[in-house]
């Protein structure tokens, strides 16, 4: 009789182990997820993107302007962009103004100075303005000369007279960082 009442123990241990280990893990996955952190906004962005970073003399060097408000609504972007006349050229017909702004009252490319200048701003009956990333512009320049070139964003925090991403809330310029190109022309 001892022997059976001490196998029947065992298996209630057995049992009530099992359904502990059972319980845990129904517990665990009917539990809600924990809460999401939420990212602080942050200072706007502009990014300069190539398909690549090599290029032959004669070929065309697609730079796609890329905006990020870092979560803050926009009311404009205004860009201005330096290159090397000696080895990039483009044009007016070279510039694309992207979809993220209703209006694009200035561009202007320059070869003499290696400038290009555009500002996209929301329409006055666009209350939000733009928020999130997207694509400012397209710019198509032409490889005419040899050598490592850079793209340089014209940019100092708070000057509004280089390039800038101005907020709604106050129409402040938001920018925070640029991130140049580096090309090599062969």
């Amino acid at each position: 009789v001892e022997s059976m009442i001490g196998k029947k123990r065992g298996f209630l241990i057995v049992v009530v182990l099992v359904e502990v280990v059972l319980a845990i893990r129904y517990l665990k996955q009917s539990a809600p997820p924990p809460p999401l952190k939420l990212q602080p906004i942050s200072g706007g962005r502009i990014v300069l993107i190539a398909d690549k970073k090599d290029y032959k003399k004669g070929e065309v060097i697609v730079v796609s302007v890329r905006v990020s408000t870092g979560g803050q609504p926009t009311v404009g972007t205004d860009l201005v962009l330096r290159f090397d006349p000696k080895v990039l050229e483009a044009s007016n017909a070279a510039v694309t103004q992207g979809r993220i702004y209703s209006e694009y009252p200035m561009k202007s490319v320059d070869n003499k100075e290696g400038t290009v200048r555009i500002s996209g701003i929301s329409s006055i009956r666009k209350e939000s303005g733009f928020n999130g990333v997207g694509i400012f512009a397209t710019i198509n320049f032409k490889a005419i000369g040899s050598g490592k070139t850079t793209l340089r964003i014209d940019f100092t925090p708070d000057l509004t007279s280089d390039s800038n991403v101005t907020g709604t809330r106050n129409a402040k310029d938001i920018l925070e960082e640029v991130f140049n190109l580096d090309l090599n022309i062969k």
